[in-house]
């Protein structure tokens, strides 16, 4: 049994692995991509409830040694817990504060000049979703 991290639906890095004559590339997707896979690897990223990944077979296509070389690939995935515990930290040790930040934004005034001014600041922090309370 493997365990598959996942957050926001799909996988948290980029993995490849292989088994005998197959190779797979596993990498993660924004959300509403889907599972954009064969049917082998499909089957197995469906099964473990991951919504968004990226894949690609490369090498032999022989149906078992792609489940296989899927398999290893998801035994090497690992979340942040497991990194910061295997070193001895906390996440925000390793991942800084910004893993633990939330951002609330509030537009306080109703004026349409200000809300594209607050837009335009607030893209050039980084942050693509933004939800506006007037």
């Amino acid at each position: 049994m493997v365990y598959i991290p996942l957050k926001n639906g799909t996988i948290p890095h980029e993995v490849q692995a292989k088994f005998k004559g197959s190779s797979v590339l596993l990498r993660p997707a924004r959300s509403g991509t889907g599972i954009i896979a064969g049917g082998t690897i499909r089957a197995i990223m469906e099964a473990a409830g991951a919504a968004n990944v990226l894949s690609k077979s490369l090498g032999s296509n022989s149906a078992v040694n792609v489940v296989r070389a899927t398999f290893e690939a998801a035994s090497e995935l690992m979340d942040a817990k497991t990194i910061a515990k295997n070193r001895g930290k906390s996440i925000t040790d390793v991942w800084g504060k910004l893993w633990q930040r939330k951002i609330r934004i509030t537009l306080v005034k109703k004026y349409h000049w200000a809300k594209s001014r607050f837009v335009q600041t607030v893209r050039s922090f980084g942050t693509w979703k933004i939800t506006l309370r007037s």
